[in-house]
């Protein structure tokens, strides 16, 4: 059938993505409105190129929807794996997601295609990220950032995440 063989053409995706902490313990997080679902927010990263480091995509991508360049990597604080029901290419997506401290600067987005879908980029203050009913993938990123920036806890391994994305 029709929705049988779109299903198998879907694929696995790697991505990375950066948790953006300023001095004042604040995250940087985008919205997107897909046509697919209702508003959510996500930290800034994409895909992981075949034969590339995590860290040089990662670079690209930052510089690509932030206009950041010049910053340090930090820890790797959480992985993930997650399903997308609904997402027209992907089947599941395999996260890792790394700190950046950074001071607070002005972002822009210069992917023009990528643009199109997100709607606004916010310095989240890190109580109000824990206390939103907004959507936030992952929906535990304020727990995390937490936990790492009150106990400099980065145990990745023990902080995997599955979860279903529709």
């Amino acid at each position: 059938s029709p929705q049988r063989l779109s299903m198998q053409a879907k694929t696995i995706r790697r991505a990375v993505r950066a948790i953006l902490i300023t001095e004042d313990h604040e995250v940087l997080l985008m919205r997107a409105r897909a046509g697919y679902r209702p508003a959510y927010w996500f930290t800034p990263g994409g895909g992981v190129d075949p034969g590339a480091t995590e860290a040089a995509c990662l670079r690209r991508e930052l510089q690509e929807e932030l206009g950041l360049v010049g910053f340090e990597l930090g820890p790797l604080l959480i992985k993930r794996s997650f399903t997308m029901d609904r997402h027209p290419r992907f089947s599941e997506q395999h996260d890792s997601i790394y700190v950046i401290h950074h001071p607070r600067f002005e972002p822009f987005m210069s992917d023009v295609k990528e643009a199109r879908s997100i709607d606004r980029l916010h310095f989240w203050p890190l109580h109000e990220l824990r206390s939103t009913r907004e959507v936030i993938f992952p929906d535990t990123l304020g727990h995390y950032v937490h936990r790492y920036l009150e106990h400099g806890e980065t145990h990745p391994e023990g902080v995997v995440a599955r979860s279903v994305q529709s």
